[in-house]
C-alpha cells in the first residue's frame, strides 16, 4: 500500500465517521477480504467521494480505484489520484467516440490476476440521488475477460 492511501484511508475513516451518523454492513463477512484472492467491487456511486471513501474504509485490503481521467488534470485531485495507484477511465460523456481504455483495462487484468482488490462503479457517473442510475457495459467486460485468461 503506498504511504499516502494509508494516509488518506485513516483521515477517510475520520470523515466518514462523522460524515456519516450511522454505518450498517448487511454482511460483515463481505468486508473481511482474503489477501490471496482477487475480488472486483461494484457498489453504486450516488454520493461521489464519500462512496470511494467507504469503500476503502470498510475493507481490509488496498484498493484500487479508479476515477474519471479528468481528475488527473484537475490542480487538487490529480495528486491523491495519481499516488495512490487510481486507474484513470476515459469516459463517453467526456471523450465521445475518442474514448479509449485499453490501457485501463490492462491495469485493472493485471490487478485482478495478481490478487488485488479492484473498485470499479457499474454506474459510470457519481450523482447526488437516489437509486440507481443505468449500468454501464465495462464491469461486467472486465470480468468476463478476467475470468477467461
Amino acid at each position: 500500500q503506498p504511504l499516502l492511501y494509508k494516509i488518506i484511508r485513516s483521515i477517510f475513516s475520520i470523515c466518514i465517521r462523522i460524515f456519516y451518523n450511522t454505518i450498517e454492513v448487511t454482511n460483515e463477512a463481505l468486508l473481511a477480504i482474503k489477501p490471496n484472492n482477487a475480488i472486483l467491487l461494484c457498489p453504486n456511486h450516488g454520493n461521489s467521494l464519500t462512496d470511494a471513501a467507504t469503500v476503502i474504509t470498510a475493507t481490509n485490503r488496498f484498493v484500487r480505484l479508479t476515477a474519471k481521467d479528468k481528475l488527473w488534470h484537475h490542480p487538487f485531485w490529480k495528486y491523491f489520484v495519481k499516488y495512490v495507484g487510481t486507474v484513470p477511465i476515459q469516459r463517453r460523456d467526456d471523450h465521445g467516440s475518442k474514448a479509449d481504455n485499453s490501457i485501463a483495462k490492462a491495469k485493472l487484468f493485471e490487478a485482478l490476476e495478481s490478487c488485488s482488490c479492484v473498485c470499479l462503479f457499474p454506474e459510470g457517473i457519481s450523482r447526488y440521488q437516489s437509486g440507481i442510475a443505468p449500468l454501464k457495459r465495462g464491469v461486467g467486460s472486465i470480468a468476463i475477460e478476467t475470468l477467461k485468461r
